[in-house]
């Protein structure tokens, strides 16, 4: 853990402890929901205001991929999930054989009629399937349910942990070409030294690695039930 503002002993122990709780259920589920072939992983938190945050320091300068979900009840606050580019577009490619499997599940056809429905990307070849728009489409509401999934189990860690009780609203994708909205949510206005838990995970497969970050931004008062 990198602790960028001061914690007690206890507080260093509880977020190291929602940590392992945490991101061990997501990568169980990212496995067995999303069928991810996860071999291994690596998982850091950062707890610390956005310009000091250096779990936040990673980015670059490329477009980025932000789920995003308010949080509600005793922590009030916002969550998020961020991918970079280079981590959307392997996380496609990964995916390829599940979001196939999804339309197959979501037809009624009989197989047939089923080959002249299929989209374009499911006949393409993977170099093409990329650029393909309605490709990026079905990632994207993957990406949001994969969001979804993964909000509500750090949400389920907070209680596990503190004891708090967190509602979360359906999480809504966008895709941020200059990083504005990124900029925008964590380091403008009138919350400079608002604290954000930021988790980095880094996922090993057999063709490469991605990174996705879990960003928990707790309200002031949330945050010093913690």
């Amino acid at each position: 853990m990198t602790r960028q503002t001061y914690l007690t002993s206890d507080q260093e122990y509880q977020f190291n402890h929602f940590l392992l709780d945490g991101t061990s259920n997501a990568l169980v589920a990212l496995q067995n929901i999303f069928e991810l072939n996860i071999t291994s992983s690596d998982s850091t938190i950062s707890i610390a205001p956005a310009v000091e945050n250096e779990n936040l320091k990673h980015f670059g300068n490329g477009p980025l991929f932000i789920v995003s979900s308010k949080l509600a009840n005793d922590v009030r606050g916002n969550f998020l999930l961020i991918l970079r580019w280079k981590d959307f577009k392997f996380l496609s490619e990964v995916m390829w054989p599940v979001l196939s499997l999804m339309f197959m599940s979501k037809s009624d056809l009989d197989l047939g009629s089923l080959e002249g429905e299929k989209p374009a990307w499911m006949v393409a070849d993977q170099a093409a399937q990329l650029g393909d728009p309605a490709y990026q489409e079905q990632m994207m509401e993957a990406l949001g349910e994969m969001g979804n999934v993964l909000v509500g189990l750090y949400s389920k860690s907070i209680f596990n942990v503190y004891g708090l009780s967190v509602n979360h609203t359906l999480p809504i994708v966008m895709k941020d070409p200059q990083q504005t909205i990124f900029q925008r949510m964590l380091f403008s206005g009138n919350d400079s030294d608002k604290v954000h838990m930021v988790i980095e995970n880094e996922m090993f497969f057999d063709k490469g690695a991605m990174k996705m970050w879990c960003v928990v931004s707790p309200a002031r008062e949330s945050f010093s039930l913690m």
